[in-house]
């Protein structure tokens, strides 16, 4: 009997405490701040297509001894080329920064680093607020205008990287620190790279300077129309 009225009094306290604590963890749990990084996409996958060169021959040619408008025309195409398709290897990353939680995002910053190879951190970005340490392949996000970000608000930041071509894949590790929250995650670049092949031409003043058995060409017009052809500038 007397154990009875031990369980008639203990479980209803029991059930009253538990109930207790679960809405004290739930208030406490919504009042946490909380946040996440994605692509601006909203994905945490992103694919660039760069644009690579692949020697598939040497070939030489013999400049001559005046002035010629075929072997100027040629290098001048050449360098413009070499600058176009430079660019088309520089990439933007756009990052979008979420507040999920139910309270204000205070006093933040996103710090990134590319794991998987080396890359190049290109120029400035695209927007106020994230530096670059070259060096370290880190990236840094800190708003300059406003330090705070409200329940389901979002920022996006960005910037340019140009990948290695011996590298197919990156790694993105990210770091969210604010007041009283710090939260760490993970994004994925891939690469599908395009390979070009090419003749590479070296100019020389004469013969003796061109290897016994190489090919030799003298006509450089052909090449010309070619990088014309790619450039856009007509036949």
């Amino acid at each position: 009997m007397e154990m009875d009225w031990i369980i008639e009094i203990a479980l209803p306290l029991a059930t009253f405490f538990c109930s207790f604590f679960g809405v004290f963890s739930y208030f406490r749990s919504i009042r946490k701040p909380n946040a996440h990084l994605r692509f601006a996409n909203g994905k945490r996958k992103i694919k660039f297509t760069p644009h690579y060169f692949r020697a598939v021959a040497t070939k030489y040619y013999v400049d001559p001894p005046t002035d010629c408008y075929d072997s100027s025309a040629y290098r001048d195409l050449l360098e413009r080329y070499n600058e176009v398709n430079e660019g088309k290897n520089k990439f933007c990353l756009p990052f979008c920064l979420t507040n999920t939680g139910k309270i204000l995002l205070e006093d933040y910053r996103v710090e990134i680093k590319l794991k998987g190879g080396k890359c190049s951190l290109v120029g400035q970005s695209f927007t106020d607020g994230v530096q670059v340490n070259e060096k370290k392949s880190i990236l840094e996000y800190s708003p300059i205008d406003c330090i705070y970000l409200h329940p389901r608000d979002k920022v996006n930041f960005s910037f340019q990287f140009a990948p290695d071509p011996d590298v197919d894949k990156y790694e993105i590790h990210w770091r969210i620190i604010a007041k009283d929250f710090i939260k760490r995650g993970k994004l994925c670049i891939t690469l599908a790279p395009t390979i070009e092949e090419y003749d590479d031409i070296h100019h020389v003043d004469c013969k003796r300077h061109i290897p016994e058995g190489a090919e030799v060409i003298t006509d450089l017009k052909p090449y010309i129309r070619s990088l014309a052809d790619k450039l856009n500038f007509g036949k």
